[in-house]
């Protein structure tokens, strides 16, 4: 049986790696193929039970990058895979992400075929170097129907270099749809109490501690309304205390299968407009206040889920807790919210998707 390897780097967000995992499950499914997962990170993840799909190997990573390529380049050259699939490295700047560089080089010389997930294309000069020359296929995880939208979204000049990248490799780049999977999640996760259930997330690796701490505030000041926060390591420690001793309010930090049941039982989100809640606030059709604060992948976000379900864009001007706290009530009150357009139920099939395409090119 043929042999897939699956790259991924566990950051604290653990936004690509919950992707990662989908689409390992996904693959795993159809049993037509041997699976390798190869993770790299500080720590080892527990959230997310790969071993059930996939042979596991964990590289710690040091402050350079150096360490784990190497031992990634010798764990290559020892499984021999006619796949490998990794996440979205060519369209990050980070000077630790070029280290892969070479490892692509090898598994080229060495016909692998070569598949990048990603969620965001950056479109720099970067990506003109790496795209066509290192990768078989790309696995961008939106909806077809939405391309055309993104390339006006697009400052002029980096336009003019998506279009110029996609002349050139068009055929390389397939739009799966988003990538979903609520089977481990049926059951939503009720908040304490019969009042308003709030859940308040981050946007991948990008904090707002203002946001955090005036929603901690608005809570304390509510306690007829439930709160549920998943902070990261953005709430500084003493409001974190503080809202520990409320009973209306909830900390998720590395918790993520449950956070995940708490926004699919919430009245209102108010977030950051990571790719993985834009994506189930779609899926579950939850009202939501969008903070795009750090990001021209989160102002796509925001945008787009603006467009499809029931949102308020937010600017910083807007999250003093005494105006965050008429926005949560606003919309919570859903007798005054528009009709939003239909989501197509297939923009939800992303795994189903891009499994097909990776095992055709097995």
């Amino acid at each position: 049986m043929k042999k897939l390897c699956v790259f991924f780097h566990n950051t604290d967000s653990l936004g690509h790696a919950h992707i990662v995992y989908t689409l390992t499950k996904a693959v795993a499914s159809l049993k037509k193929t041997d699976i390798i997962a190869i993770e790299t990170g500080t720590k080892k993840t527990h959230l997310f039970p790969i071993r059930r799909f996939a042979d596991h190997l964990f590289l710690p990573q040091q402050k350079s990058g150096i360490h784990w390529s190497r031992a990634l380049f010798r764990a290559l050259k020892h499984i021999r895979p006619d796949v490998f699939l990794t996440e979205h490295y060519p369209f990050f700047r980070h000077p630790e992400h070029q280290v892969l560089l070479p490892i692509l080089k090898q598994l080229r010389s060495s016909k692998t075929t070569i598949i990048s997930s990603t969620v965001h294309l950056d479109w720099t000069n970067s990506l003109n170097l790496f795209l066509p020359h290192h990768y078989d296929l790309v696995l961008y995880h939106w909806p077809q129907a939405q391309m055309n939208s993104y390339e006006s979204y697009l400052p002029a000049d980096e336009r003019k270099l998506l279009k110029a990248v996609l002349r050139q490799c068009r055929h390389k780049l397939a739009a799966t749809g988003f990538v979903h999977d609520d089977t481990d999640f049926k059951e939503c996760r009720q908040g304490a109490g019969p009042g308003l259930r709030v859940v308040v997330s981050r946007g991948g690796l990008q904090d707002h501690p203002g946001l955090i701490r005036s929603c901690l505030r608005v809570a304390l000041k509510r306690p007829d309304w439930h709160f549920a926060i998943s902070a990261g390591t953005a709430a500084p420690q003493a409001l974190k205390r503080k809202g520990d001793r409320q009973t209306a309010l909830e900390y998720f930090s590395w918790k993520y299968p449950e956070f995940e049941q708490c926004l699919k039982g919430a009245d209102v989100s108010v977030n950051l407009a990571g790719y993985n809640t834009m994506v189930r606030l779609l899926r579950y059709r939850i009202p939501s206040l969008i903070l795009p604060a750090a990001t021209a992948e989160q102002r796509w976000n925001a945008r787009f889920l603006a467009q499809y379900a029931t949102a308020r864009i937010l600017s910083a001007k807007d999250i003093s807790p005494e105006k965050l706290e008429r926005s949560i009530a606003g919309l919570a009150d859903r007798r005054g919210h528009p009709k939003t357009r239909t989501v197509p139920e297939n923009w939800f099939r992303g795994a189903a998707r891009s499994a097909e395409l990776i095992l055709e090119h097995l």
